[in-house]
């Protein structure tokens, strides 16, 4: 199954749902639609819809963690991600993304947006080979200040792209 990235808004909450196998290169476009929406300052809230996600890799769950990071600084608000696939949840949990988003995992009505409101983000984001490497680095960088076993784990990751940077 491939992946998709869709964002909108509803109300003053900005929706991020995330579908499918989601994977490196998905996750540049996300990040540039929230730059866009904190930038115009419409939204009070967010809300990640982990729902429909059956895989997540590491450099989009790194785009998460910058999502909350930034949303939490601009909006003075933890946003909210909400799972209710075990692995997924599991995952997140590991990570410690319970640190930085309140964790449902249960639905919740601010994810029942209407999808034809919801804008595909998915490829939205493309980048050159040596952008990719700079936002992939970046991406682990934010994962591994998380907590002590994400730096261990990202640590080889990070310094092997930085070398061929």
């Amino acid at each position: 199954m491939t992946g998709q990235i869709l964002a909108g808004k509803q109300a003053d909450v900005f929706v991020l749902r995330c579908v499918g196998d989601v994977r490196l290169g998905m996750g540049a476009g996300m990040d540039r639609y929230f730059d866009r929406m904190l930038a115009n300052g419409e939204c009070t809230s967010v809300v990640v819809d982990l729902r429909e996600t059956k895989s997540i890799d590491s450099t989009s769950l790194g785009s998460l963690a910058k999502l909350s990071i930034a949303a939490r600084k601009v909006l003075s608000a933890t946003p909210t991600l909400v799972s209710t696939n075990s692995d997924v949840t599991r995952v997140l949990k590991t990570m410690g993304f319970d640190e930085v988003f309140s964790l449902v995992e249960h639905p919740i009505k601010a994810t029942d947006v209407d999808a034809s409101n919801l804008e595909d983000q998915t490829q939205s984001g493309a980048r050159d080979e040596a952008e990719m490497r700079r936002y992939v680095i970046d991406v682990h960088k934010t994962l591994a200040s998380l907590n002590g076993k994400n730096r261990e784990t990202f640590k080889d990751l990070m310094a092997g792209l930085e070398d061929e940077g």
